[in-house]
């Protein structure tokens, strides 16, 4: 799916900032920031919002890499596909990633 943000549009040279609402316990938000910015690193290094695997992105990462922490909930930041156990990005994940990197809004219109 073709999304108007792109992964390079993110900047991800500082840590991700205010991307959950405070209902997350602070520990849990900011380990969610942190892996939402991994994977838009590794989204950056394909070129693309593509789909991938728990063993793909463990071996981009040099190490077992949870996707609990957004998979979770009635509207997860990252979608399982459960026919071929494939991740997907959603459209909630990059807006969210977009507007809190690096801890400032941006201008461009999603």
């Amino acid at each position: 799916m073709p999304y108007t943000i792109t992964p390079q549009d993110i900047d991800t040279g500082r840590h991700f900032c205010n991307m959950f609402d405070r209902t997350h316990e602070a520990k849990k938000a900011i380990g969610m920031e942190y892996a939402a910015k991994l994977l838009v690193q590794y989204a950056q290094k394909m070129g693309d919002w593509i789909d991938f695997t728990q063993k793909e992105i463990s071996d981009f990462f040099g190490h077992e890499f949870s996707l609990n922490c957004l998979t979770e909930g009635s509207n997860p930041l990252i979608r399982i596909n459960q026919k071929d156990k494939t991740f997907s990005f959603t459209e909630k994940f990059i807006t969210e990633c977009y507007m809190a990197s690096p801890c400032r809004q941006k201008s461009k219109k999603i």
